[in-house]
């Protein structure tokens, strides 16, 4: 495992490595750019990226050796599973899936977040049937509490996705808003979250987008998913402006900044 930079967790791990292009958020994929730079023979990310296309190569390697990582360390933290790849990629083996979770509930003294593009296949990815008939993880053991499962949301096309995360995954929920590409409204997504599901969705998380060509966003919007978060009694973080003209501001809104997290490790970030 890694400490990360990522403001909203406190350490990454990844046994998943590849990935490929679903929607906008991805033009500029900071995972990608990773790839790109160490996916030559003899590096890390070697068949990952093509650089032909230059562009993920949709090929994904599974990681064994970083099965244990998390139960060496034992002090709490706060750990985005999979940073580097999307845990409900089509690639992505049922048998892979079970090895991880197993590790998740040896090492129950951290809290896991998981980010997916595709929440359609939650269902699918984590109960389905594995080809070698063995029973699922989650068949035997059900869900672990100490797991939010997200989404990203970079447009109003894509709040279907919000939908389908609480629809097929069983516990709590986060929304990343992250790049935010154009305002979007979430509004009526925690409304029918909190009178159908009682208020999966605990934590939304919004930024703008880094990297070279990054694309502008707008304070309104920001502000929006801000309040529209607040007003339903929902924890806010704000990560980054981003490479925009806003990016002067560091993290702040409004002179103050957003770090509200309901998970049960503490992030070395104000929260107040």
């Amino acid at each position: 495992m890694n400490k990360t930079g990522i403001e909203w967790a406190t350490m990454t791990w990844n046994c998943l490595r590849g990935c490929s292009w679903v929607s906008s958020g991805c033009d500029l994929c900071y995972a990608e750019t990773i790839a790109k730079r160490f996916g030559k023979p003899g590096q890390v990310f070697h068949g990952t990226y093509d650089y032909q296309t230059e562009g993920w190569s949709g090929d994904l390697f599974f990681q064994k050796h970083k099965l244990d990582e998390p139960r060496k360390v034992k002090s709490p933290q706060l750990i985005f599973a999979n940073s580097m790849s999307d845990v409900c990629h089509p690639k992505v083996k049922p048998e892979w899936i079970d090895q991880i979770f197993k590790t998740m509930i040896a090492a129950r003294q951290h809290f896991y977040m998981m980010l997916t593009k595709r929440p359609h296949l939650i269902q699918k990815k984590f109960w389905g049937p594995r080809d070698d008939g063995e029973l699922r993880f989650f068949s035997k053991n059900g869900w672990p509490n100490h797991l939010a499962m997200g989404t990203s949301i970079e447009t109003e096309e894509f709040l279907c996705r919000g939908l389908r995360l609480i629809e097929q995954w069983p516990g709590d929920c986060f929304l990343s808003i992250e790049p935010l590409l154009g305002k979007v409204s979430i509004k009526d997504l925690l409304k029918a979250d909190s009178e159908i599901w009682g208020g999966r969705i605990k934590q939304v998380i919004v930024g703008g987008e880094s990297g070279k060509g990054s694309r502008k966003m707008e304070a309104d919007w920001v502000k929006l998913l801000r309040d529209e978060t607040k007003e339903a009694g929902r924890d806010f973080f704000f990560k980054q402006w981003g490479d925009c003209w806003l990016r002067k501001c560091g993290r702040m809104i409004d002179d103050r900044e957003w770090n509200e997290s309901p998970w049960p490790v503490a992030l070395p970030i104000n929260q107040t």
